[in-house]
């Protein structure tokens, strides 16, 4: 994937989003997928309210919803965690 870090943030490239697909949201993984935004929307309130928060749980709780939208083996979960 080719992405860098500006002065604006995270840049990633058009064939960077080509080789690595957003999953569509269906019927299927629907719930899934309004659960993230729903956590999401948590960690904003909570931040919002107090930007020193400790939101690590909540942030958790996406990245395995994350992990399940995409279907992920044990093993590819693995990679994700440990790079």
């Amino acid at each position: 994937m080719s992405c860098g870090l500006g002065n604006e943030g995270l840049s990633v490239t058009k064939q960077s989003m080509l080789t690595n697909p957003i999953p569509l949201i269906n019927s299927t993984n629907k719930e899934i997928a309004e659960n993230i935004e729903k956590t999401v929307r948590k960690i904003n309130n909570i931040l919002s309210n107090n930007p020193d928060a400790e939101t690590n749980t909540l942030e958790q709780e996406i990245d395995s919803l994350i992990y399940e939208l995409y279907d992920l083996t044990y093993e590819e979960i693995q990679i994700v965690e440990n790079s």
